[in-house]
């Protein structure tokens, strides 16, 4: 008698579809309901009339505005850019360096 296990994923599929439903309709889940979220996006509420604030704070904003792009996003573009040599680098020395070392090794045993 053969005794190996016969189970496959397709065994599982009616059990799942069981659990499922059983969630989908689940007695206690259906008595709640989403509640309104209120307005905490400072965009949002000011979009339509800005309100000046001081001017410490635009001198801060516009300060961090210098640093976000004019130095952090060079930055990022240069690290990219620099990764992007890198790997096309190593992709031409990994396509020409196995040749080579293919003809030194068939040249020390020929």
């Amino acid at each position: 008698e053969d005794l190996t296990p016969t189970f496959g994923f397709c065994d599982i599929a009616p059990l799942v579809m069981n659990a499922v439903s059983t969630i989908r309709d689940d007695q206690v889940t259906t008595r709640f309901y989403a509640q309104e979220k209120g307005l905490w996006n400072m965009l949002t509420r000011t979009s339509i009339h800005p309100v000046f604030m001081s001017h410490r704070l635009n001198i801060i904003w516009f300060l961090s505005l210098v640093w976000r792009w004019g130095w952090l996003l060079p930055m990022r573009i240069l690290v990219f850019l620099a990764a992007l040599g890198w790997l096309f680098l190593a992709t031409v020395i990994l396509v020409i360096l196995p040749r080579s070392l293919l003809g030194t090794i068939s040249a020390m045993n020929g």
